[in-house]
């Protein structure tokens, strides 16, 4: 095999992909998917997705939860990439704002469903 060329498995096994992998477990552990598979609850309960109580879970709320998750990082990391465009400063001050609104968006949005709790 000529040098410098990669396997797939060594494609799959980089860093940034390990980085997201791990990314992504640990949304889906925060958002309670050990207690979605332990305890196989229904997915709604009638006309509400949300469980009034902290002592159980529906799917759909960590579904939502999930997204809600997903979203916040996704704001985090438009934030994160805004310096790298500084030789443009509209399109970094757009990464800037977006990621703020998104952020923000997401937060909200997780106390209120916290609140419904």
């Amino acid at each position: 095999m000529p040098e410098g060329r990669f396997t797939i498995l060594e494609k799959l096994v980089s860093e940034n992909n390990l980085a997201w992998l791990l990314l992504v477990i640990s949304v889906l552990i925060a958002s309670g998917l050990v207690f979605i598979l332990a305890e196989r609850p229904p997915f709604s309960l009638g006309t509400y997705i949300i469980y009034p109580g902290t002592a159980s879970q529906t799917t759909g709320e960590f579904l939502t939860i999930f997204f809600l998750y997903s979203l916040s990082i996704a704001g985090l990391i438009l934030l994160y990439e805004a310096p790298r465009y500084r030789s443009r400063p509209n399109l970094a001050i757009m990464f800037l704002i977006s990621g703020l609104l998104v952020v923000l968006i997401s937060v909200l949005l997780l106390f209120t469903v916290y609140g419904m709790k």
